[in-house]
């Protein structure tokens, strides 16, 4: 397969299960879809912005809505943590601006739909990741997953990603009660290492537009050989529980 198959393929799946979600999606760039001008913005008759104007507009109105719940949010998710699990880089629980910004402009880049409809899809400006051991991954996920429900929080969709050659864990799309879209992903310490630090640099040369084809085949190959050594948690099959979604599943 050469670059673009490997790359465009390696990228849709981190982009996919949100590999960038926290600190690492704050230091990409969008390419490309800066210029690019969107007609009819902001509703106004004759208005006209450049598109990362308006996507900064959309970021914001984004972000002051997701601020006005974060701390509701946080102190209940903390709760979670009674099941067994630890939270961690809750540093990074909303996205910035420029990360929310450059998600809007890349979306609609690369899906072909408006800024308002990019905009309107994203559902991590407020995420969280909880660490949980190996032997009671399954249990800790699933009553967390319960208690969420049972405190007013819709559960979207659960993806469960054990077994991905790319990327390892549960990634779950939430609508808290208060209607902001949110995302809580389970992993286990080996999961997490490997997501976050032993694979993100082999990630950014694998989407760099300057690697070379070698480069991406390798560093692809290295994800892939470095979540090959991450232990899958005991009864992980029970977190797929039809109850959980409300959409469907992929």
């Amino acid at each position: 397969m050469g670059k673009a198959g490997v790359k465009n393929d390696t990228v849709s799946k981190c982009a996919e299960v949100e590999v960038d979600a926290h600190k690492a999606v704050d230091d990409r760039e969008c390419a490309g879809v800066n210029t690019v001008t969107n007609e009819k913005l902001g509703g106004g008759s004759g208005s006209k912005l450049e598109s990362n104007e308006y996507a900064e507009v959309l970021a914001t109105k984004i972000l002051d809505r997701t601020r006005s719940v974060e701390e509701k949010t946080t102190d209940f998710m903390k709760t979670l943590e009674n099941n067994g699990g630890k939270l961690t880089g809750l540093e990074h629980r909303i996205k910035s601006q420029d990360s929310l910004t450059r998600k809007i402009l890349s979306d609609s880049h690369i899906k072909g739909i408006s800024l308002e409809e990019a905009a309107e899809g994203i559902g991590d400006s407020l995420r969280y990741t909880m660490i949980i051991s190996e032997e009671s991954y399954a249990n800790v996920a699933t009553k967390s997953l319960q208690q969420l429900q049972e405190n007013g929080y819709t559960i979207n969709k659960v993806k469960n990603y054990w077994g991905n050659d790319i990327y390892q864990g549960v990634n779950v799309s939430l609508t808290t009660p208060d209607g902001v879209k949110m995302e809580l992903q389970f992993h286990t310490e080996d999961s997490f290492y490997t997501k976050e630090i032993l694979n993100h640099k082999y990630y950014e040369i694998a989407r760099s537009e300057s690697a070379t084809d070698d480069e991406v085949i390798e560093a692809t190959e290295k994800m892939i050989e470095n979540q090959s050594h991450v232990k899958v948690p005991q009864n992980i099959e029970k977190i797929i529980i039809e109850e959980f979604y409300k959409n469907g599943k992929d």
